[in-house]
């Protein structure tokens, strides 16, 4: 898996930096987490949840250790250049194929690579929204992110409700009519009834916000009923805005 970074001050996409894949540091002994002046390394099988490395040069960078477990380790890479200009990966690797190194110095190609475990399982930017990995499936969802329109936000029991309309395409400038004439869902948050894919959709949502979703529809769940041919669709395009919440009774 190819990890390379191209830095354009009107835009940030993860790598100027790479991460090195084990083979390359096979003889260098790492502590849990190490910062330098060039770079960030850590081993993910050794690693603290919550350890932190930071570089601050033309861009600044984060890279925040997220969770770990005997298999996997999680961090997350926040970055922050030109402009003002942010983008967050959260990346998951091996324990066993560490160590992951993000190299800043300038010798650096950015031709390094992760480790051949490595996955991207949610990424984030101001341009292209976020793209996340739905929990319990090998499947992606793709959404915007907005300002928010209200500081209501759904908790854990409330009670939701969202309207939606289905496109043709990715463009969402051609809206379809949908086998549900209804055009809205409601919910009990934390339920298990809550599809998977609408509870990662749901990230800090207010009430008001509108977002624009692609949802694979093998993994649509209910969802699958806003088409009227879902056999013939391998992607749901459509916008969702969450119009109240009814909070739980303490």
């Amino acid at each position: 898996m190819r990890y390379k970074i191209l830095i354009v001050c009107v835009f940030i996409s993860l790598a100027l930096f790479g991460a090195s894949p084990a083979a390359d540091q096979s003889e260098e002994k790492l502590p849990p987490l190490n910062v330098s002046k060039q770079k960030i390394s850590f081993d993910p099988k050794t690693v603290d949840v919550g350890a932190m490395g930071h570089f601050l040069g033309l861009m600044e960078v984060r890279v925040t250790i997220l969770s770990r477990s005997e298999k996997n380790c999680v961090f997350e890479c926040y970055s922050l250049g030109c402009g003002g200009i942010s983008a967050t990966e959260r990346i998951e690797v091996a324990v066993a194929e560490g160590p992951v190194v993000f190299d800043f110095s300038e010798v650096a190609t950015g031709a390094n690579s992760l480790p051949k475990s490595a996955r991207v399982i949610y990424s984030r930017n101001h341009f292209s929204g976020v793209r996340a990995l739905v929990a319990g499936t090998d499947e992606y969802i793709e959404y915007t992110l907005d300002s928010p329109q209200s500081e209501m936000y759904p908790q854990k029991g409330d009670k939701v409700e969202f309207r939606y309309l289905v496109f043709d395409s990715a463009t969402f400038d051609h809206h379809l009519a949908t086998a549900d004439f209804t055009r809205k869902v409601e919910f009990e948050m934390g339920s298990d009834k809550l599809w998977p894919w609408l509870a990662q959709a749901m990230e800090a949502m207010s009430v008001g916000d509108e977002r624009r979703i692609q949802v694979p529809v093998k993994i649509a769940d209910g969802a699958i009923k806003w088409l009227r041919e879902p056999e013939k669709s391998k992607t749901i395009y459509a916008s969702i805005r969450l119009v109240s919440l009814e909070r739980a009774t303490k």
